[in-house]
């Protein structure tokens, strides 16, 4: 074989890391039905939806009338049952809180969402 070819095989072979993966109980849909409407970057949202998988990373949905109006990309973390969430983009700000059996509930106390479907239930549907 020509030493770049080799080269290159070993750079394959050697430098491909395993991806970070988790069984936390996060993973799932969440859910917050507003009582009262909200804008978020220009839409009007009245409903949220938090889908957490198991590469720490997750999708927010904005809904009006049942139509999503509004996605956002995020990533989350886990330190000691304090969950962090952070937007990757846009006026959404970074969420701290805690997981009470179904509830997200955020440091301040106020219920951020309530847990919609488990991971099985989402890939039995």
């Amino acid at each position: 074989m020509k030493p770049t070819i080799t080269m290159l095989l070993c750079c394959l072979l050697f430098s491909c890391s395993e991806v970070e993966t988790t069984d936390d109980p996060i993973l799932g849909i969440w859910m917050n039905q507003l009582q009262s409407t909200i804008t978020i970057e220009g839409e009007n949202v009245d409903a949220q939806e938090w889908i957490f998988n198991d590469l720490y990373k997750g999708r927010f949905h904005g809904y009006k009338n049942g139509q999503v109006v509004y996605e956002m990309d995020y990533n989350w973390s886990n330190d000691n049952g304090i969950y962090t969430l952070n937007y990757n983009a846009g006026e959404l700000k970074r969420i701290n809180f805690r997981m009470e059996d179904t509830v997200l509930r955020a440091i301040e106390g106020n219920v951020v969402a309530i847990r919609d479907k488990y991971p099985e239930e989402i890939f039995n549907d």
